[in-house]
């Protein structure tokens, strides 16, 4: 039984609702901060893991078995949760962040929808160590 009220069930409301905030830091830059929807889980995983890595990671955060739950590509490609993305070829490397939806509504085929893939930015960092000993008192 549909409800109006459950944006899961709404057939035009596939994709989360995302929304940008521009904020200015203390420095003065302007950044865009992107704001997603409560139902969204982020999970960081290495993407030359098995999708099958990705369902046990999420079952130990949300305390559930999602053994049943297919996995789909942004709500269009179902995906085979026993090969890596890499292996479905999407191309990237090392550790990314998965945004994804789990759906398990009555009604409706329980699913994971990977709503985005983000590689995370790593700036490196210059560290300066001082080796000179102090003077003596």
């Amino acid at each position: 039984m549909k409800r109006a009220s459950d944006p899961l069930l709404e057939e035009d409301n596939k994709k989360p609702k995302i929304e940008e905030a521009t904020l200015t830091t203390s420095g003065g830059d302007v950044v865009t901060v992107t704001l997603q929807s409560p139902n969204i889980i982020t999970q960081m995983m290495d993407i030359a893991e098995p999708l099958s890595t990705l369902k046990k990671l999420l079952e130990i955060r949300l305390q559930c078995n999602l053994e049943e739950h297919e996995v789909y590509l942004q709500n269009t490609a179902l995906l085979d949760s026993t090969k890596s993305l890499l292996d479905q070829g999407v191309t990237a490397e090392g550790s990314v962040q998965f945004s994804c939806q789990v759906i398990s509504t009555q009604g409706v085929k329980p699913r994971i929808n990977i709503v985005d893939i983000v590689k995370p930015i790593v700036e490196p960092m210059e560290v300066t160590v001082d080796t000179t000993p102090p003077p003596p008192q």
